[in-house]
């Protein structure tokens, strides 16, 4: 019982989540703003590429997360896809390491949703509600890191400003 005790408490995603959620609670409420912001344009990028992140993350559908969802694996396997094809174009353009703070957003908020077939691990439901009341602390910032982000990137489109406050209702706070 001891051994199957600590696999569920070490469990790395759980700890990677804690952690995160570490960083964000000593981070500037700006500081979070940005991420979001890189998140927003992450989550563009990922919507138009992939329907399972757009069903997910889109903003367009009601989905009851307690129950579930097929989606989510996909999703999983989805965003590190994403992950990967943002570390190739690394080489050809550092935005793209900015990026990826963005994805990592995403990455942990997938990481906390129950499957089609998962029951409800309570304890991921807690850590993404935790990591989204960090994440909230940032809302206000969000417009204004878009248009600092305008001047480094193109592409920042009336869609990132008008969905720049999505946030997973299941984790809303």
């Amino acid at each position: 019982m001891g051994l199957l005790k600590n696999i569920f408490l070490n469990n790395p995603l759980k700890k990677k989540l804690r952690n995160y959620i570490e960083f964000l609670s000593v981070s500037r409420d700006e500081d979070i703003g940005m991420m979001l912001a890189l998140g927003t344009v992450a989550r563009r990028l990922m919507v138009v590429e992939y329907d399972s992140l757009k069903y997910l993350l889109g903003g367009e559908n009601e989905i009851d997360y307690s129950s579930g969802n097929e989606n989510i694996y996909q999703s999983n396997l989805d965003l590190i896809h994403m992950s990967n094809v943002f570390q190739k174009e690394i080489k050809n353009n550092s935005f793209f390491e900015i990026l990826l703070g963005g994805v990592a957003v995403w990455k942990l908020t997938v990481t906390c949703l129950p499957g089609k077939d998962d029951v409800l691990d309570q304890e991921f439901y807690t850590l993404g509600r935790l990591m989204w009341k960090e994440l909230d602390r940032g809302f206000p910032y969000v417009e204004s890191s878009l248009i600092e982000l305008e001047t480094k990137i193109t592409g920042i489109d009336k869609w990132h400003y008008e969905n720049c406050y999505f946030s997973p209702k299941m984790f809303k706070v």
